[in-house]
């Protein structure tokens, strides 16, 4: 299980509240669950709208790469029929941000959607990411990489999204 680590490319540690060099954003009273489950990242949320509000993110400089892509494995688990099966990510640099049309300037998202009989099965993403717009691949910047939760209106415990092998690769 391979995660961003300043860099590198290291398994993640939890330290009961955080993962290593990942920094979660989540609002006040909100019902959020990170948690580490047998080396995977587990992520959900009982939010009940279709933007999504918390996650963890990281950042990583990457000088003057060829090409860009992140991959991992993911697995939903969901209970009932939400309204918003989905897992949301945000990359970016500077203020242009990835969606799945491309960079756009803004806020956008990259998102990935659970299928309807999806529950617990584990399912591969890749995501190339083209060069940006306004700049291709002919500089060094800084990427961040946001997971928002497992986002939909039932409850964080039994709603959520397991990540695993996660790695950006350069």
């Amino acid at each position: 299980a391979n995660m961003f680590k300043s860099g590198a490319f290291e398994s993640f540690m939890w330290d009961g509240s955080d993962f290593d060099y990942w920094t979660s954003v989540h609002s006040s009273g909100t019902t959020l669950n990170i948690d580490n489950d047998n080396g995977t990242l587990k992520l959900g949320a009982n939010g009940n709208a279709a933007t999504p509000t918390e996650y963890i993110e990281q950042s990583v400089y990457i000088y003057y790469p060829n090409s860009i892509s992140i991959s991992f494995d993911w697995t939903p688990t969901y209970t009932g029929s939400p309204s918003y099966k989905s897992v949301y990510l945000q990359i970016y640099d500077g203020a242009y941000y990835y969606t799945n049309a491309g960079w756009q300037s803004g806020v956008g998202y990259y998102t990935l959607l659970a299928p309807a009989l999806s529950t617990g099965f584990t399912m591969k993403a890749s995501i190339d990411i083209p060069g940006q717009f306004a700049y291709g691949y002919d500089r060094g910047f800084t990427l961040r990489f946001r997971i928002y939760e497992f986002h939909n209106e039932n409850a964080a415990a039994t709603n959520y999204v397991k990540i695993d092998n996660l790695r950006l690769d350069v």
